[in-house]
C-alpha cells in the first residue's frame, strides 16, 4: 500500500517539475526571443515540445532502468 503511494507521489512530483520547467522555458522564450530575434511568443505546450525536441536532438535517449 505504501509502495503504491510512493510511486504516485513520485509521478506527481515529476509532473509538477515538468510543468515548472515548461513555464520557465515559456517565460524566458517570450521575454528574450521576440526582442532579440523578432520571433513570435509561444504557449506552454509549445515550450514543453521545445524541451522534448531539445532532449531528442542533444541529450540522446533516456538511460535504461537498472
Amino acid at each position: 500500500m505504501i509502495e503504491k503511494q510512493v510511486k504516485r507521489g513520485v509521478k506527481i512530483a515529476l509532473g509538477l517539475t515538468a510543468m515548472a520547467v515548461g513555464f520557465i522555458v515559456m517565460y524566458l522564450w517570450n521575454w528574450l526571443a521576440p526582442a532579440v530575434f523578432a520571433a513570435r511568443t509561444i504557449t506552454f505546450w509549445q515550450a514543453l515540445s521545445l524541451l522534448v525536441l531539445a532532449r531528442i536532438l542533444v541529450g540522446g535517449p533516456l538511460p535504461a532502468p537498472a
